[in-house]
């Protein structure tokens, strides 16, 4: 079933065993794309820092109990960190005003 958890100051829908097995008949790429996925989807849902790290360790674990290789899946979610996002937005509204002030 679904269930609600509260994550930073965003609400999002808690997906109890929605992933695919880890030792699954899909392609390898299927799973390194749910893992990066998960991790991405813990980022945008977690507006501050200490949140964003419970969850990642829980999308970890999630990962590890549906059979995923910890070897696989640490690289991966180690290439999602977390960025403030007042910064974030700030950088690309600098940028897009640059680009569209440039002749």
């Amino acid at each position: 079933g679904l269930s609600q958890e509260k994550t930073g100051s965003c609400r999002s829908c808690k997906r109890e065993a929605a992933l695919v097995h880890g030792s699954s008949f899909h392609p390898a790429g299927i799973g390194k794309s749910i893992a990066l996925g998960e991790s991405y989807r813990a980022l945008r849902t977690n507006t501050d820092k200490i949140n964003f790290l419970q969850q990642i360790r829980k999308v970890q674990d999630a990962l590890l109990s549906r059979g995923y290789k910890k070897q696989i899946i640490k690289p991966l979610i180690r290439r999602v960190r977390y960025k403030d996002r007042h910064i974030v937005l700030h950088k690309s509204k600098q940028i897009k005003e640059q680009t569209l002030s440039t002749p």
